[in-house]
């Protein structure tokens, strides 16, 4: 049996190959860069992971937003790489929303993706190990004083699955030093952080070192164009959240969610180089030594 990860090794280092996407782990990313750095020829495009940020303003239509983060978060148990993970969230609002979001979270239908009666919102994790993995998270969180809303517990079901609860935390402030707030959870949770003003908002969707979804909850256009500009981020969505990306725009992250070359429609221009050609044809005239002026002949 060939070991883990050394069929890829191979066919990355390969002459033959010349472009490489990945869609994967920032770790992974990281190996491939290491391994094609030395060869200019390779067009490498990763994908990478990502802490995917919200900001409700104080100004949100609240009842979408709800609705919207309520899929952001949990829709496919958190297992997108666009999935919502930090929800800024003015503190004026922050109070009533959380109660609100945790009453609904409670209410969400888990079960197998066949269901019918009733149909599940919320499917299994992909595999013990990610359930392993999400579980632990539970703990940092707690072992790094943040509180806890609501907490992701294993659960069963009928039919054979990973399946899990959703989660909800609620930090103070945002601190560089918590891995559970810097880090993809890559499972159903959602952390809220409260702020004051934009500029809070924005420097905790650009805490961790992932750019690649964010989403604003706004109805005045400025604070959207101030967000447009300052958050770190390959998509920003208006009212709409982190998951709602369009195959007919360009798709990629930035800082550590990517490397900066985009995807989906745009994924083309990422996969061919400019070539230039000049022709001459010249005319019978200009065809011999004689037309050029300063020769010597």
């Amino acid at each position: 049996m060939q070991r883990y990860g050394e069929v890829a090794s191979r066919l990355i280092k390969d002459k033959l190959i010349k472009a490489i996407f990945f869609n994967g782990s920032k770790e992974v990313g990281l190996k491939i860069l290491k391994s094609t750095h030395a060869d200019l020829s390779k067009m490498v495009a990763l994908e990478l992971g990502g802490k995917n940020p919200a900001i409700v303003h104080q100004d949100a239509d609240v009842d979408l937003a709800l609705a919207e983060l309520l899929k952001g978060c949990f829709l496919t148990t958190g297992q997108r790489c666009t999935s919502t993970s930090i929800v800024a969230i003015h503190r004026s609002l922050a109070n009533e929303f959380i109660e609100r979001f945790h009453h609904y979270a409670k209410k969400l239908v888990i079960g197998h993706p066949l269901d019918k009666s009733p149909e599940p919102f919320m499917g299994p994790l992909v595999d013990q190990h990610a359930v392993d993995s999400y579980l632990l998270f539970m703990g940092m969180a707690k072992r790094e004083g943040i509180e806890e809303i609501m907490r992701g517990k294993q659960l069963s079901r009928e039919k054979v699955g990973h399946y899990v609860s959703p989660s909800i935390h609620l930090a103070k402030s945002f601190d560089s030093k918590s891995h559970f707030l810097a880090s993809e959870i890559f499972g159903p949770n959602c952390t809220f952080v409260p702020f004051d003003d934009i500029e809070e908002g924005i420097h905790i969707a650009n805490a961790t070192e992932y750019g690649l979804a964010s989403c604003l909850f706004t109805q005045d256009r400025k604070v959207y164009e101030k967000c447009l500009l300052e958050v770190d981020s390959g998509l920003m969505n208006l009212n709409r959240s982190t998951c709602g990306a369009s195959p007919k725009l360009p798709f990629g992250g930035v800082k550590n969610s990517g490397n900066y070359r985009p995807a989906a429609v745009a994924t083309i221009d990422a996969c061919v180089y400019t070539m230039t050609s000049l022709e001459v044809t010249p005319a019978p005239q200009d065809s011999d030594l004689s037309s050029i002026k300063g020769l010597e002949l």
